[in-house]
């Protein structure tokens, strides 16, 4: 069992050993977010610190949020609330399932999640929540995938001026969160290149949305956003799907790299580069890669 918190000095920024991205004079380096927890990791652990801060500051009971059957950030939320003794609740978007439907279910449901199985026309409704309240107990109202103000604050902690400058920055996407809080971190001069995991997303216009929610962030829309690049093309298929041609580059990169990537995040958006790199002879880029954690 592991009762250790997270440790943010955990994650180091070093050079990336895999020969497919180091071409042409290009130097390609990772920022090591997966190294903070084994299993509250990468953005996880950003997204979920003020939030777990602010349930202590106005006594929350615990959190309450919501996510799909292979959500990581699930099973982030259940770690976290079990080591820092919260309760904690989670709306799951499909009635068909249950605690034992997969391996996350399985770790949420062992931690002591209370996992609520809901329809998705039920889960559209209810994830609108601000406030949750139960027994006269009152919870936290978290987003899905942690999305939200206090969200982008932590991500905006993963990069600082000691970092160094890189030409660009590269990440997957799920909310948006991770990427509006390093885009807002980045220099003007640093490219940002997202690749989403879901199939059909319109990464530029959930931003814009994220950002125009917060007050603090809307006046930075149209200048930072002019940043971005998203590489829609290396879904797989969708959320969560895959193919062999993935798993082969996944098996191949913690091969030679030495670091596990997940299948759903990572592996996609190193996939990603690896071609883009490849396609469009990037030549002499300094270029930062951040491993937003993930568990298998």
């Amino acid at each position: 069992m592991n009762n250790t918190p997270p440790n943010i000095n955990f994650s180091k920024i070093e050079t990336l050993n895999y020969r497919k991205l180091n071409l042409l004079n290009n130097k390609v380096y990772v920022k090591r977010d997966d190294l903070i927890h084994p299993i509250i990791s990468g953005n996880k652990w950003r997204k979920l610190k003020y939030n777990i801060e602010d349930c202590f500051q106005y006594g929350y009971e615990g959190i309450v949020t919501f996510g799909g059957a292979f959500s990581n950030h699930l099973i982030a939320t259940a770690e976290a609330c079990k080591l820092y003794k919260l309760k904690s609740i989670a709306f799951v978007r499909g009635e068909e399932l249950n605690p034992f439907s997969n391996m996350i279910l399985q770790e949420c449901y062992k931690k002591g999640m209370d996992l609520r199985f809901i329809s998705r026309a039920s889960y559209k409704e209810k994830k609108r929540s601000l406030f949750f309240e139960e027994k006269s107990k009152r919870f936290l109202s978290l987003p899905e995938g942690g999305s939200g103000f206090l969200g982008i604050k932590g991500c905006m902690e993963i990069l600082n001026q000691e970092d160094g400058f890189f030409d660009w920055v590269v990440l997957a996407q799920g909310t948006t969160t991770t990427s509006i809080g390093v885009l807002l971190s980045i220099p003007m001069q640093t490219k940002l290149l997202v690749v989403p995991a879901l199939k059909g997303f319109n990464a530029i216009s959930e931003m814009k949305e994220q950002m125009k929610n917060s007050n603090y962030f809307s006046k930075y829309i149209d200048l930072k956003l002019k940043q971005v690049r998203v590489a829609s093309e290396y879904h797989f298929g969708g959320f969560a799907k895959t193919t062999p041609a993935l798993l082969s580059f996944r098996k191949e990169f913690l091969k030679e790299s030495g670091i596990n990537i997940d299948k759903v995040y990572n592996s996609k958006a190193l996939f990603a580069l690896k071609e883009i790199l490849k396609n469009e002879k990037w030549e002499n880029q300094k270029i930062l890669y951040i491993h937003t954690g993930g568990y298998e």
